[in-house]
């Protein structure tokens, strides 16, 4: 009798601790109040994140919207948003400037230098940031870090050389933003020229950023002979000797347009440096809208996005965001620049712009 219930003793015993056991391991629900932790609440299905600025008739940001005063769609299907931001969230980005030897004339390189440590030291202190030059080939400059006087001290002894691999390079950005630690991501491109080098196709490029998600800012720095001769907003521009060629002007915005975001054409190194400013502040005042697409399937098409605004007011207020997008593919598998997929004209999603 005393051997059976010391065997019922150890059984119990044995089983309580493994009950213990179990209860420690359970995985807990996860909160859902920050879109940064995406990855540990659902595996299999893809976070969309939106930065959204709202502006009224005359530009002035509209601030204090709640998650109530936007409704979002994606080919037109009402979805639910899962997690909102106010103003200000912190911000991955990356700067991109031109090195190329036409960044030699008229001090622009060093404009281009003073800038963009300008907009580095007016964004959120928590923002983190890489910097890349480029000329016929991207290269580093500093990757991500907080430690803005580290990019500054790299910045000072950058020469400007050689041609322009614009879309190679911003091809290059986007797959760095790809590794950030922050949802909100974006690219600041500064440059005077037009891309002469790229292996990458405008096609390629455009798909690239509309797997992505990043917001996509450009600043055309064009001398006047250049300006004058990209003023157009056709898809092609024809230099002096004949030759057509990308429309800087015209790749710029609808970079920005696919990515909600903005393109600049200074005209003076004082414009280029309010031009900066302009860009410093739209990213602090932006919303950040994420949700989980009611369309779980992973094909690659295109899924248009349309965000409409609520509430008192909201018919005269203006949103700006990116207008769709497609799924992204696993960082270890995603294409060089050199063989990305090709696409077909009508896969642009170019439309005309204002």
């Amino acid at each position: 009798m005393t051997r059976l219930l010391l065997h019922i003793f150890i059984i119990s015993s044995l089983l309580l601790a493994s009950a213990n056991a179990f209860a420690q391991t359970k995985p807990s629900k996860p909160s859902r109040t920050n879109p940064d932790e995406q990855e540990t609440l659902r595996i299999s299905t893809e976070l969309v994140t939106l930065s959204a600025g709202v502006t009224d008739k005359q530009g002035r940001p509209i601030a204090n919207l709640t998650r109530e005063s936007f409704a979002v769609y994606e080919d037109g299907r009402l979805q639910s948003i899962e997690f909102f931001g106010q103003e200000d969230q912190p911000i991955s980005f990356g700067l991109l400037l031109d090195r190329s030897r036409s960044m030699n004339e008229s001090g622009k390189i060093e404009n281009a230098k003073a800038v963009a440590i300008s907009f580095l030291r007016a964004g959120n202190p928590r923002n983190e940031a890489f910097c890349l030059a480029f000329n016929e080939a991207p290269s580093l400059v500093a990757d991500f870090t907080s430690d803005y006087p580290k990019i500054e001290s790299n910045l000072a002894g950058l020469q400007a050389e050689g041609g322009t691999a614009l879309y190679d390079a911003i091809s290059e950005g986007l797959g760095r933003l790809a590794r950030a630690k922050h949802r909100r991501r974006a690219l600041i491109v500064i440059t005077d020229g037009r891309n002469q080098h790229s292996k990458l196709s405008l096609a390629d490029l455009i798909r690239r950023a509309q797997r992505s998600g990043a917001q996509v800012y450009t600043v055309g720095f064009f001398s006047p002979i250049e300006a004058d001769i990209y003023k157009g907003e056709s898809r092609m521009a024809k230099l002096a000797d004949g030759t057509e060629v990308d429309n800087p002007r015209f790749v710029f915005k609808a970079l920005a347009a696919e990515s909600g975001a903005e393109t600049f054409f200074p005209r003076s190194a004082k414009e280029l440096a309010e031009t900066i400013a302009q860009i410093a502040a739209s990213l602090r005042r932006q919303y950040t809208i994420a949700y989980y697409p009611a369309n779980q399937s992973d094909d690659d098409r295109y899924r248009q996005i349309e965000v409409k605004l609520r509430g008192e007011g909201s018919g005269q207020w203006r949103v700006q965001t990116r207008r769709g997008y497609r799924l992204s593919e696993p960082i270890s598998n995603a294409p060089a620049a050199e063989t990305a997929p090709p696409v077909r004209a009508d896969d642009l999603l170019i439309r005309k712009l204002p």
